[in-house]
Order: structure tokens, then C-alpha cells, then sequence
């Protein structure tokens, strides 16, 4: 065998070997990409589910009777827009209301200190009296929002989740109780 033979030969050995291995090492990069933007998703949707536990927490002590304040109001509200505002880019499609609709379920419930996040300014007012239905309607949206947050925190991969903007919620609830109220003669 000549030369020229044997480097051809040996070429044509060696190249099915190197195309499998540059597709491993390449599929190898990709899966460790893929399965760090899930972890990164993973955290995300821990931190946003655990602060929006936190507004439900501060729910609940309104419904309880639980003096709440103007400022822990504002305190919480701005904790839980400085962690939305952290993972915004990463929120699946579906929870992009996310902020908004927090905003509005605090809002229902507390008046200006639940928009602190938006105004320093509403941060120094003092609560609105409590209302128990607004604060039902506030803390069955909140559950439900903790309850999908933790199915993405599940699935992290996933980039679709079926979270129910607040005004939506409200609004089905606004529904039920004009119809409620009409047949017991308030309205």
C-alpha cells in the first residue's frame, strides 16, 4: 500500500468517528443550555410564588381582623414588584399580568398603599377599610396565583401557564355578586 492509500483510508476510517463525536459534544451543550434556563426558570417561579404567598398572607390578616398597616402594606407590594420586576423576561406566556394584576389585588383590598410600587407617595397613605368580599375576591385570585406559579415551578420548561389576569377574576366575581344581590333586593 502506498501512502496516498493509507492517508485516504485513514481519513475515511476516522471521519464517521468525529462527525458522532462533534454531534455529542454539540448535543451535550445544548441539553446543559436548555437545562439551565430551566433552573433559572425553576428559581424564578419559587421567588414570585413565595411572594405572592406573602401578599396572600397579608390578605388573610385583613379577612382575620389582623390590624395591617399602610406600611407593611407598601413594604410587601414593593418586594413582591422588585422580584417580579427580577424575573419578568423569564414569566411564561400567560403570566405576564402578573405585576398588573398583584397591583390590582391589593389595590381592591388595601386602596393606595397596595400601588407603592408605582408611588412613594401611596406608600404613606393609610389603608381603606375592609371590605370582605373584595378581600375574598383578593385571596381566591392570590391562591390561584400561587397554585399556577407552583405548576411552572413543576415544569419549568414549560412556556405557557393558564394564570387568569385579576380584572378577569374580579369581573366574574362582580357578575356573581350583582346577581346575588338582585335577588336578595340590595341593588
Amino acid at each position: 500500500m502506498d501512502i496516498m492509500t493509507t492517508a485516504i483510508t485513514a481519513t475515511i476510517s476516522a471521519t464517521p468517528g468525529a462527525l458522532i463525536a462533534a454531534w455529542a459534544g454539540r448535543h451535550a451543550v445544548t441539553q446543559s443550555r436548555r437545562l439551565a434556563r430551566e433552573e433559572r426558570r425553576r428559581r424564578a417561579a419559587e421567588a414570585l410564588r413565595d411572594d405572592v404567598w406573602q401578599l396572600r398572607d397579608l390578605v388573610w390578616d385583613a379577612m382575620i381582623g389582623v390590624p395591617v398597616d399602610g406600611a407593611r402594606v407598601a413594604r410587601v407590594a414593593a418586594r413582591v414588584e422588585t422580584t417580579i420586576a427580577r424575573f419578568e423576561d423569564l414569566l411564561p406566556d400567560g403570566a405576564r399580568h402578573l405585576r398588573r394584576s398583584c397591583r390590582e389585588a391589593l389595590g381592591n383590598v388595601f386602596g393606595g398603599p397596595g400601588a407603592a410600587g408605582l408611588s412613594a407617595e401611596a406608600a404613606q397613605m393609610p389603608p381603606d377599610p375592609v371590605d370582605r368580599y373584595w378581600v375574598d375576591v383578593a385571596l381566591t385570585w392570590l391562591e390561584h396565583a400561587v397554585t399556577k406559579l407552583h405548576e411552572w415551578e413543576d415544569e419549568p420548561s414549560s412556556r405557557r401557564v393558564a394564570l387568569e389576569p385579576f380584572y378577569s377574576w374580579r369581573k366574574d366575581e362582580d357578575h356573581e355578586w350583582r346577581a346575588e344581590a338582585r335577588a336578595r333586593g340590595l341593588v
